[in-house]
């Protein structure tokens, strides 16, 4: 579905009808709510987030950093989705998707030593992709 999503936005954007998805009334509340502020997007690859940065791009509102967390256990189809919209992203001259990725502690054994302190990286879709 969320690739389905992705492909309907490249060509609401191309037709320039990006902004005809959300009513005016809509689009001035989300103005309204965040216009001025740094807006940081917690991106999950599902069709609820990819639908927020496609309301974001309508609002013409661009966030200041996309993170997605990878929990090592992701399917082959959502990286490939975040994929894709890394290259749907570059087109709208927005930023790259960071990559939050999860990193275990052999050294802890409480429940909560799986997740560390992680660092972030730019996802690593190709260019000519």
């Amino acid at each position: 579905m969320a690739a389905v999503v992705t492909a309907d936005a490249r060509a609401l954007a191309a037709r320039g009808a990006l902004g005809a998805l959300l009513p005016r009334r809509e689009v001035a509340r989300l103005r309204m709510a965040l216009s001025g502020r740094s807006l940081a997007v917690c991106f999950g690859a599902g069709v609820d987030s990819t639908a927020m940065l496609i309301a974001l791009r309508a609002a013409r509102l661009r966030p200041d950093v996309i993170m997605f967390a990878d929990t090592g256990s992701e399917k082959p189809e959502t990286h490939l989705h975040v994929e894709r919209m890394a290259r749907v992203l570059r087109e709208w001259e927005w930023p790259s998707v960071h990559v939050c990725i999860k990193r275990t502690n052999p050294t802890r054994v409480t429940p909560h030593s799986k997740v560390i302190a992680s660092p972030m990286r730019r996802f690593p879709a190709s260019p000519s992709a």
